[in-house]
């Protein structure tokens, strides 16, 4: 890769760039549950939702390009939850396996332990092997595997339940 990857939190300039990237992992990757292309008005919705003083979202940079990005996201609506956050990862299938999710995934811990988060959650499509080895890396443990948890598709799809404590 050419020039230094930068991570940074998102601005709403950025929210077509992170369309493309889940939009491309919709179509093609299948490492969401999500089946249909999301809308710039979802996506815009969706970025307006993460408040940057709890929810923030951050993308990795390259020349000025964003190639992926990652967000602190909800876990459960209830009180007795509110110290406790989901992580979301998806990097452009170009960059993958250059270390720009751990770069990503990295940066949201600290941020969410620096925010007062107890606990980081991760949801991963079983077969996402590589998703599941990084979090492992990053000290996230499997606390179990959700069989015919998902659809994807009208196909029942297995779901890796992983936590890290912070």
């Amino acid at each position: 890769m050419e020039g230094d990857i930068i991570v940074r939190e998102a601005k709403f300039r950025d929210v077509q760039s992170i369309l493309r990237i889940l939009n491309d992992d919709i179509q093609f990757g299948g490492n969401t549950l999500d089946h249909r292309i999301w809308t710039k008005t979802q996506g815009i919705m969706w970025y307006m939702r993460h408040d940057p003083e709890t929810y923030p979202i951050y993308v990795a940079e390259l020349d000025g390009e964003v190639i992926g990005y990652s967000a602190i996201n909800p876990y459960r609506s209830a009180l007795g939850f509110e110290r406790i956050a989901e992580n979301s990862i998806y990097v452009d299938e170009r960059y993958r396996r250059r270390g720009v999710a751990r770069m990503l995934v990295s940066r949201v811990l600290e941020e969410a332990k620096a925010r007062g988060y107890r606990v980081m959650m991760a949801t991963i499509i079983a077969h996402n092997q590589a998703s599941i080895n990084l979090h492992a890396s990053l000290g996230y443990e499997c606390m179990s595997t959700l069989i015919r948890g998902g659809m994807r598709k009208g196909q029942p799809i297995d779901l890796v339940l992983m936590k890290r404590v912070l």
